[in-house]
């Protein structure tokens, strides 16, 4: 029983974020609200259980469907392109909640826990090898691995399909259906249920997501996060779930802690333009020991969803009135994810967007103040299975597998160490839009990207729209990933809880104290990362790699400009938004040289390309001689890259 829900718990996590990433990616594409949004309709099917009626029979006929409705799209989902992904996806998870509600009835909680525990470390497994994607469902290339990682995924969904078969066939499952109480729906059991896996979809299937709320090496974040694993396994095993009180107080831990770490990160942006150039503070001594501890606790929600499972199996609701019910706290689920995504794009949201701005702690707080009161309010379920049963035992040996596995990823998944400058001056620099790591045509285009900057061999990359590692992007490390692809030193910029357009600085040699300020923004968010890279005879190389508000806002110019005057010699690049006939680009240049420009002077590069909305650039100090710069056109992204190369004389 319990691989086969743990296989379903998997397969709905990972359709849930790919289902949300898709319908978000034609946003991004259009920067603006999309219609596509309609069908977030999917995550009301529950309802569906109103139409089938009571009866153990069409109740066994409708899990059938819904379950290999999962499997079937669960499948198919990564073959397609981005509209395909949204709607197998969305079917996939509209079909898993359909299933939930029976689930929930016959399932046992102890079972459900350690479901979702092995669920957890087999997905952690996969985005450690996947260096921060999800081996099944963002990793496929065109490349012959492409095969391997989907002939596996075939492999699971035979295997969970055998389950679904055995499963159907249990002869005490209509008599469990028939159960019926006509008492109440235990709401606060829903509500809780709902909480925990929306919390549980925010960060808990992605160690690279917590890594990023903190800025903290991931690595570091895996091996915490596969220990905690390990040993809330084992303390299922040994004791079965956590009696009502303690539960009530691990979570209440885990709030306190997960909260205050979000809040000690936000970033409370001052109103004022006379207070930026803003550099990022230091969080406060205490955020390193409750983001350990949040971490360690963050299995606490597994076994708060199973606890709130046996509150309402205890209740023993009828089919319809629990799909109704989860019908119900879909809408809820609905708000908190549509929450978190406003706290990055509140400033295309009209009226209510604004008020998401540096609240991402309090997305996340809302929740688990619903779960800490839930379980507060509820009463025990009832015992559960002999501690040392033969399930949980299988329970600990596969998390405790798969969290081995997990480890032995991260040396041969991390980046190789930079090199240092030997007997060169000059440096190969490439700033490059990656879209989110989407192609110009909306497609995943992260292999596209790659293989491009695998093909100009930069030294220095300066990367734009980076800001993955949330559920709008599927919560992949889009930096990690290319960084472990091209064997170079990341620095990811502002985290996760700022809010704001993502940068990120990659570099063959060591960066030298790489740090983040922010400019002044009454739309979105923008910063700049600062860092030095040292030349053979010890002279830094100041590097600034930026991306602008719409239009390129002069106060975010001169913000960029007073933090590196007086430095020498600058590299200045990124996506600018502003255009060489604009009053910000000849502020720019009287300061610095515009490197495609002084290679080009007449506006036409070789083979009579004429780059049209010139908006992203590199400008270097005077000093610095460029040899080369050309714009490189690619479908790979919705920008072209720029390449310059450039000595630095003496």
């Amino acid at each position: 029983m319990t691989a086969g829900l743990a296989l379903l718990y998997l397969f709905f996590f990972q359709l849930l974020t790919e289902f949300v990433a898709a319908v978000y990616a034609f946003g991004l594409l259009r920067t603006q609200v999309p219609p596509e949004m309609a069908t977030l309709v999917f995550l009301f099917s529950p309802l569906l259980w109103s139409m089938v009626g009571k009866g153990a029979p069409r109740a066994l006929r409708g899990l059938r469907a819904a379950l290999w409705a999962v499997l079937a799209a669960y499948l198919v989902a990564p073959l397609l392109p981005t509209r395909g992904v949204m709607w197998a996806a969305g079917v996939g998870v509209a079909a898993f909640l359909l299933a939930w509600p029976v689930l929930l009835r016959v399932s046992r909680p102890t079972e459900t826990a350690a479901a979702v525990l092995v669920a957890m470390a087999a997905a952690g497994l996969l985005r450690a090898w996947g260096a921060g994607l999800d081996l099944f469902t963002q990793y496929p290339t065109p490349e012959g691995r492409f095969l391997m990682w989907h002939g596996l995924r075939a492999a699971l969904v035979l295997l969970a399909g055998w389950w679904v078969v055995r499963f159907g066939k249990k002869p005490d499952l209509p008599d469990a259906l028939d159960q019926a109480s006509p008492g109440s729906i235990p709401w606060g059991g829903v509500l809780g249920l709902t909480s925990a896996w929306v919390l549980l979809y925010f960060a808990g299937f992605a160690p690279n997501v917590l890594a990023r709320w903190v800025g903290m090496e991931p690595q570091k974040v895996y091996l915490a996060w596969g220990l905690a694993l390990v040993l809330w396994a084992g303390y299922v095993y040994s004791r079965g779930l956590p009696g009502g009180a303690r539960l009530r107080l691990y979570a209440l831990l885990l709030a306190l802690a997960l909260v205050l770490t979000l809040y000690a990160y936000q970033i409370p942006f001052p109103p004022s333009p006379e207070a930026y150039p803003l550099w990022e503070p230091q969080a406060p001594f205490w955020a390193a020991g409750t983001f350990g501890l949040t971490v360690m606790l963050l299995p606490v929600l597994a076994l708060s969803l199973a606890h709130f499972q046996g509150r309402i199996a205890q209740a023993r609701p009828s089919l319809p009135a629990l799909g109704r019910a989860l019908a119900v706290a879909s809408l809820y689920a609905l708000a908190l994810i549509l929450a978190h995504v406003f706290t990055t794009v509140y400033a295309y949201i009209p009226v209510v967007g604004p008020g998401f701005r540096d609240r991402f702690w309090l997305v996340h707080a809302v929740p688990m103040a619903v779960l800490v009161t839930a379980l507060w309010r509820s009463g025990p379920w009832g015992k559960g299975q002999a501690p040392r049963s033969r399930q949980r035992l299988r329970m600990l040996a596969g998390v405790g597998l798969l969290v081995l596995g997990l480890w032995l990823a991260l040396p041969w998944r991390t980046p190789q160490g930079p090199s240092i400058l030997h007997g060169t001056t000059t440096l190969r620099i490439l700033t490059y839009n990656v879209q989110q790591g989407y192609r110009e045509d909306g497609q995943r285009g992260h292999w596209d990207q790659l293989a491009l900057m695998r093909e100009l061999r930069p030294d220095i990359i300066g990367l734009q729209e980076t800001d993955t590692n949330r559920i709008a992007n599927g919560n992949l490390d889009l930096v990690g990933f290319l960084s472990t692809e091209l064997g170079m030193e990341a620095y990811y910029g502002p985290k996760v809880v700022h809010g704001t357009f993502g940068i990120a600085l990659l570099s063959r040699y060591p960066l030298e104290d790489p740090r983040t300020f922010f400019m002044y923004s009454p739309g979105e968010q923008t910063a700049t990362i600062y860092a030095q890279v040292r030349l053979p005879d010890g002279r830094p190389v100041h590097i600034l790699v930026t991306h602008l508000d719409n239009d390129g806002p002069m106060v975010q110019v001169e913000n960029i400009l007073s933090v590196a005057q007086g430095l020498e010699p600058v590299v200045l690049m990124g996506d600018f938004n502003f255009r060489p006939d604009t009053p910000q680009y000849r502020r720019v240049t009287q300061v610095y040289v515009d490197a495609w420009a002084a290679r080009w002077p007449q506006g036409v590069q070789e083979g009579g390309v004429r780059p049209k909305k010139r908006i992203d650039h590199v400008f270097v100090s005077p000093s610095v001689r460029v040899v080369d710069a050309r714009y490189v056109l690619s479908p790979a992204s919705d920008h072209p890259a720029l390449l310059a190369v450039l000595e630095m004389r003496p």
